[in-house]
């Protein structure tokens, strides 16, 4: 079908032939819900195979007008049913929902039109389990993608339907808390970059992340979450968003968690456990700069660092 390459006109003309002579049962099969497996194009990926849909294709790849076009006909063929385990709960090989591959394009459009059916079509509790709740095989739910991509129109969006159906300790654990790959929060994917959601937005400078992250925290954690679990908290490897946003070379990002830190954390925790805190390997972020070559990181912490310091301490951090 014409859904692959997006031309919604070639597209609206292979529906109309393919009504005139194929049966219901083909439509659904053939071109809504085609028996093709990804594993056999992904053997390796077997163990999370799924047919993929024309309608997942057209969610993943960012083509709007033609999955509203695809719904319409998969309204006109199926059944419910069929609509909610093929369409709106049916997983790929990454265990990824629609509503997973809907929150990594820029356009919240479509996510607001998947929210509306799924609220027709959905119980209570497979609207929060199975779908807002739902994690791909990196243990990573729709909010974690869009964190992690630095879409803010779409990360807004999931968290307005969070809020909605949500209770209050399901969005503290579930999306604030939630450890994904490597035993990172959101905010770490927010930080660095590519695991979890404050790690990500601060390796990749995704400042709006940070922000709005940090925003939706001191709403919902309570003063020791925020400061242990979040400001202070390290993966697996020992390394806080500080760490990560300091060896990457991450101005903005750095200087937003200097400044949330001065809010919150004590002088002693400024010091001892922030600007002193140690990876795995023993290095604090003056370290990880340093290896990295990053001399206005440097300079910047070397500032602080003298705001921060007696005269006598200040070898115990900048040596």
């Amino acid at each position: 079908m014409a859904a692959e390459n997006g031309n919604l006109e070639v597209l609206q003309k292979q529906w109309e032939w393919a009504k005139e002579v194929l049966t219901s049962q083909e439509l659904k099969s053939e071109l809504l819900l085609p028996t093709v497996k990804l594993e056999d194009l992904f053997p390796l990926k077997q163990k999370y195979s799924r047919k993929h849909t024309a309608l997942q294709r057209a969610a993943d790849q960012d083509k709007t007008e033609v999955f509203l076009k695809l719904w319409e006909w998969s309204e006109e063929e199926m059944t419910t049913e069929e609509v909610k385990n093929e369409v709106l709960l049916a997983k790929d090989y990454r265990k990824q929902t629609i509503w997973h591959m809907a929150a990594k394009n820029d356009k919240p459009v479509l996510l607001e039109k998947l929210w509306d059916w799924a609220k027709e079509k959905l119980t209570p509790e497979e609207l929060n389990n199975k779908l807002l709740l739902a994690k791909d095989d990196v243990a990573q739910t729709a909010f974690h993608v869009a964190a992690e991509g630095g879409i803010i129109q779409v990360l807004q969006k999931i968290w307005e339907c969070s809020k909605e159906k949500l209770t209050a300790e399901e969005i503290k654990i579930n999306l604030l808390l939630a450890n994904v790959c490597e035993d990172k929060t959101v905010f770490h994917v927010a930080a660095r970059g590519g695991e979890t959601t404050w790690y990500n937005a601060a390796e990749k400078d995704h400042t709006k992340v940070l922000e709005i992250l940090w925003k939706w925290a001191k709403e919902e954690l309570t003063s020791e979450e925020l400061i242990n679990m979040w400001l202070l908290g390290k993966d697996n490897r020992k390394r806080t968003a500080w760490h990560l946003a300091a060896q990457k070379g991450n101005i903005d990002s750095l200087r937003r968690l200097w400044n949330w830190a001065k809010q919150v954390l004590t002088a002693e925790e400024l010091k001892s456990k922030w600007m002193l805190g140690k990876d795995d390997r023993k290095r604090t972020a003056f370290d990880m700069a340093a290896e990295e070559g990053n001399t206005e990181v440097l300079e910047i912490l070397q500032e602080w660092a003298l705001q921060e310091f007696r005269s006598e301490e200040l070898s115990n951090v900048l040596c």
